[in-house]
């Protein structure tokens, strides 16, 4: 079982900032930035954690949002922003898929903007912040625990609990995914992975 995170592993770059930023341009953007501004100095200074700011955030853009006009706004998040994915790691989970092993993205983004971005790959499965939705339309709550840290070893867990079953390999690149790069048989920084094949490419080129 293969399981990476999505921003800044598949990517080389976050998209949550990006979606909101797609939402209504610059202008859209820096007021509703400015309606969360305590909320944003207060997780600037580590006095709020990242979930509940991110959780405010959805609320201020997006809520009453219908689902279908949501995920066109991930569809084009996606087409905007496809060149942040990391063609190393498209190419291991493409190796994974080929070898028909399991791969999972565990991540705090959100399930339709994971998915916007890797349309092609429907065998991946992916375990993200849900959110909460009313009458099809977005409350702009999440429906579970924001999905960071020791979240994605409970999600993984709640799914595939017999551990002994499994060979568990996991790219990360932050303290959000810590604790499951621990709990993983094979733990891997995505920085590492990056310069390891930049290596590779480099000892290629002097031949």
């Amino acid at each position: 079982m293969i399981c990476f995170d999505f921003d800044n592993t598949i990517t080389s770059g976050g998209t949550f900032w990006r979606m909101l930023l797609c939402s209504g341009g610059w202008r859209g953007f820096l007021v509703n930035c400015l309606k969360e501004s305590f909320s944003l100095t207060l997780y600037a200074f580590g006095l709020r954690e990242k979930g509940r700011v991110r959780e405010q955030l959805m609320e201020t853009f997006f809520r009453g949002w219908h689902e279908e006009k949501f995920g066109a706004l991930c569809e084009f998040t996606a087409n905007r922003y496809g060149h942040l994915l990391r063609p190393e790691m498209i190419q291991r989970i493409e190796n994974a898929i080929e070898q028909e092993e399991k791969v999972l993205i565990i991540t705090d983004s959100f399930e339709p903007l994971v998915r916007a971005f890797l349309p092609k790959y429907d065998q991946i499965e992916v375990i993200a912040t849900e959110l909460d939705t009313y009458n099809g339309m977005l409350s702009g709550r999440f429906r579970s625990p924001y999905c960071v840290g020791v979240e994605k070893v409970r999600r993984l867990l709640s799914l595939y609990p017999d551990r002994k079953e499994y060979r568990l390999v996991v790219y990360g690149d932050s303290k959000d995914d810590a604790d499951i790069l621990d709990f993983a048989d094979d733990g891997h920084w995505a920085r590492e992975v990056s310069i390891s094949l930049l290596s590779r490419f480099r000892v290629v080129a002097k031949r």
